[in-house]
């Protein structure tokens, strides 16, 4: 089935463990049935973003303000179309 892809630019603040302050943009993405960005689509961008900036920092913090900057139309595709080329980026090791 083929579903609307978006993807969204966002600004997160947050307090880390300890106790210092940051901003960070990350990119999320989400997708829809009806092509419209409701209520629930911007919720899963929200708690992508979080999720994304859990990930990127390696640990929990507070998030205190989010922004969204940018949300970007992909088009309407299946997941197969969507992922099509795609290849599996390792994470850097440090």
């Amino acid at each position: 089935m083929k579903k609307h892809f978006w993807l969204g630019a966002v600004e997160l603040t947050f307090v880390d463990s300890e106790g210092a302050t940051g901003v960070t943009r990350v990119n999320t993405m989400v997708n829809s049935d009806s092509g419209n960005i409701t209520m629930t689509e911007l919720a899963k961008l929200q708690q992508g973003a979080q999720l994304t900036l859990f990930n990127k920092l390696g640990e929990q913090v507070t998030v205190l303000g989010l922004t969204v900057l940018n949300i970007s139309y992909l088009g309407k595709m299946t997941d197969e179309e969507f992922s099509a080329g795609a290849t599996q980026v390792a994470a850097p090791t440090e």
